[in-house]
């Protein structure tokens, strides 16, 4: 049986969810081994052939948001790199249909590097002549790990005020979005979990799942961006989702409530 679907960036949290949802044969893509996976070292490296025998391409590849995650270099280099080298190996061997994870975009961190380095894939599928869908979450679930960690140690960081608002969305409901898009879709959707929260209220969250009373400090955003032009002397990539942290942390950011699973379970689940 020929392969039809090729899922790129298949050990994160959206792309291991979309291996498993995913009922037809697949290749799998990833910067890490795993059984099964076609390895790719070098995220800005050539990837001629991935394609070949491929009707369906689904990407979310990219560099982590973990702050201690070991890649340096930045977002542009690693996630721009390698989807722009994907789709033009997509429409060298004649790929039907290409779904990419991007990121819902509100106004006050649109500017960020982190948010251009995607909108530059995204530039690419709208010239590409493919029939493509752009599936933008809110924060995923995954991304706030570090939140349950700090909360179990007995402290939690807002940056500024605390107050602005978003509806984090749980992988699993992004990944759901993504297979159903598979065949066909919008150009682009946006998705975020069932619940608006303060970034107080997401942090509050934390502290309840592992039962001890908040203890929440806040953090000036200045100080944010200042801690990312020091660390883009060695780090660029840190550097980026400093900044990303700092504009995103303090703006609204909210799509429509198309997730179905909420945050509290998510972080009891996950601090067990």
């Amino acid at each position: 049986m020929s392969t039809k679907l090729l899922i790129a960036g298949a050990t994160g949290a959206v792309g291991r969810r979309v291996v498993q949802l995913a009922n037809r044969p697949l290749r799998t893509l990833s910067r890490s081994p795993q059984p099964g996976d076609h390895l790719m070292t070098d995220a800005s490296a050539g990837l001629e052939g991935a394609c070949d025998s491929i009707d369906t391409v689904f990407s979310a590849l990219g560099a982590s948001v973990a702050l201690n995650a070991p890649e340096s270099r930045c977002y542009r280099e690693v996630d721009t790199a390698a989807n722009l080298n994907l789709i033009a190996d997509a429409r060298r061997a004649g790929v039907r249909r290409f779904v990419y994870v991007a990121a819902h975009v509100g106004q006050g961190y649109a500017h960020t590097a982190y948010i251009r380095a995607h909108e530059e894939v995204v530039e690419a599928l709208r010239g590409s002549g493919l029939s493509y869908t752009v599936v933008r979450p809110t924060g995923i679930f995954t991304a706030l790990d570090d939140l349950a960690g700090m909360a179990r140690r007995g402290f939690g960081v807002v940056i500024g005020s605390g107050e602005a608002r978003t509806n984090p969305v749980h992988p699993l409901d992004v990944a759901e979005l993504c297979v159903d898009c598979l065949n066909s879709g919008p150009l682009e959707i946006s998705i975020g979990g069932p619940e608006i929260l303060s970034r107080r209220q997401i942090v509050e969250k934390a502290f309840e799942a592992v039962g001890r009373q908040p203890r929440i400090w806040s953090v000036p955003a200045g100080i944010m961006r200042f801690g990312g032009k020091v660390c883009g002397l060695t780090n660029p990539r840190k550097a980026e989702l400093l900044e990303f942290a700092a504009a995103v942390s303090v703006s609204d950011g909210v799509a429509p409530a198309a997730g179905r699973r909420y945050l509290l379970d998510y972080f009891r689940e996950f601090t067990k």
